[in-house]
């Protein structure tokens, strides 16, 4: 987020508020970066929810002279392990233009100042390069206004270089600011590829491009402070309460966890875990969080699910029945996917020809769960 570069201040009156809003200890700030935060009368922050996210390791900024107000970086770690790094950003605006040289507006359409910001593209490109090798993760994702639209040069600097635009991939029409009645995106979300294979959406919130600036919390241009002007129609909402649409992202940081062709015991993470016993009777455990237990072939069984939490976990069939030819929209309710009862356990099944004469293959036992365990809400299709 942009704030006024004034310290802490100011994010943390921001964090004060949404923990009176919600509950104590819910919001926090990102600490001030080794490096600072540049002479710019507006920095870049970060707040986060520490019962989701652990910083790892300080905050750091790319003190490199050509920006004129410096990247903030942070790393973090979901409950399971998985890190990845955040890169937030004001890229130069394309205002107080100059008359002369390549910051000049060269007729092209992408303003003044784009040599610049195409400059401070390649050096954080530079930057993230060195912060991959200490964080000894690739996952990174740079968010910001960039003051650039989506097919001007300092985001094609990122794409051609790999990363992913994941406002380009997941909207056919994505746009975050309009100016003088014409609408694009300066707001981005550029993945590495090893991040962008376990992003699950993105999407601009509708909460301010399209709203009037009649409605904002400036004062200017309205009474009282202009008598001759219209009322102050602000309210305390959302709603205009920038220029600019946020970027919403999703993230499925799940924890890879996977056997070999023997009898394995595989136990998860405190966290969101995908486990894959593979072949071999093997013995899983989730552990805490949401977990899937994927199983890919019939070969995979039997395996013994220790811990699994209805309405939690699931358990995820989706490759194998398809490697059987089972395109069911509900394998329970047609008999390919079957259960019986074990004792005080379920054994889960597959049937390849449902009410055929094949017999249903034992898969997976359930411990502790009995048959109603079966159902879509628990097994993946």
């Amino acid at each position: 987020m942009e704030i006024q570069n004034n310290g802490n201040g100011a994010v943390l009156d921001l964090v004060n508020a949404l923990n009176a809003a919600t509950a104590a200890g819910t919001y926090a700030s990102v600490a001030l970066p080794n490096g600072g935060t540049g002479t710019d009368a507006i920095r870049v922050a970060m707040i986060y929810k520490p019962a989701k996210l652990a910083l790892v390791g300080g905050a750091v900024s790319d003190t490199n002279a050509i920006h004129n107000r410096p990247p903030l970086i942070q790393t973090f770690s979901a409950a399971n392990g998985e890190k990845f790094s955040v890169v937030v950003n004001h890229f130069k605006s394309k205002g107080s233009c100059p008359t002369s040289g390549n910051d000049a507006d060269q007729g092209d359409g992408q303003g003044c100042w784009n040599a610049l910001r195409t400059e401070q593209s390649q050096a954080l490109r530079t930057y993230i390069t060195s912060l991959q090798a200490s964080s000894g993760d690739a996952d990174v994702i740079v968010i910001g206004d960039l003051n650039a639209y989506g097919k001007e040069d300092p985001i094609i600097d990122f794409t051609a270089a790999g990363y992913v635009n994941q406002v380009d991939r997941f909207n056919s029409l994505g746009y975050s600011y309009v100016f003088d009645g014409e609408a694009g995106y300066l707001d981005h979300a550029l993945a590495t590829p090893s991040l962008s294979a376990q992003i699950a959406g993105a999407k601009h919130w509708r909460i301010n491009a399209d709203e009037p600036a009649i409605i904002d919390y400036n004062t200017e241009y309205k009474q009282p402070a202009c008598a001759t002007c219209g009322p102050d129609y602000y309210t305390n909402t959302a709603y205009r309460s920038s220029d600019h649409d946020p970027v919403v992202i999703g993230l499925n940081l799940l924890k890879q966890i996977g056997g070999t062709a023997g009898r394995d015991t595989l136990t998860g993470t405190a966290g969101d875990d995908v486990i894959a016993g593979g072949i071999g009777a093997d013995t899983l455990t989730g552990g805490a969080g949401a977990d899937q237990f994927v199983f890919t072939s019939l070969r995979d069984g039997v395996d013994t699910i220790t811990d699994f939490q209805p309405g939690i976990d699931r358990i995820v069939l989706t490759q194998l029945l398809r490697s059987v030819g089972i395109t069911s929209a509900n394998p329970i309710a047609s008999g390919y996917v079957t259960c019986k009862a074990v004792g005080a356990d379920a054994m889960i099944g597959v049937d390849p020809d449902a009410s055929g004469a094949a017999v249903s293959r034992n898969l997976v036992l359930v411990k502790n769960q009995g048959c109603a365990v079966a159902t879509p809400g628990n097994i993946e299709f």
